[in-house]
């Protein structure tokens, strides 16, 4: 039986709204299933490499997550909820979209 989990770290670029903090770059951190479902394109139904869609379902995903400013929180703050769960199919995976969160 398939657990299709991990903890996921989103990297995005800094909002130009934002003040500049860190590296450039945001990071949020998910324990989640089916991450796959990043690139799933609902009008085409299919995957797609569309940044769009993948920032719009990136957005649904990691939507209320803490944001920290440097890779070094973030995968601190993974390894911590990593010790929460039992199972971790994927582990610890970095996600990266070259657009604003």
């Amino acid at each position: 039986m398939s657990a299709d989990n991990g903890i996921y770290i989103l990297k995005t670029p800094v909002s130009s709204y934002s003040s500049m903090q860190g590296d450039g770059f945001e990071y949020r951190v998910a324990h989640m299933q089916a991450a796959e479902n990043l690139s799933w394109d609902d009008k085409k139904h299919c995957h797609t490499e569309n940044l769009n869609v993948r920032i719009k379902n990136a957005r649904e995903m990691w939507e209320g997550e803490d944001m920290f400013h440097s890779e070094e929180e973030a995968r601190k703050a993974a390894i911590a909820l990593a010790e929460t769960i039992s199972f971790l199919e994927y582990g610890i995976c970095l996600i990266e979209i070259n657009r604003e969160f």
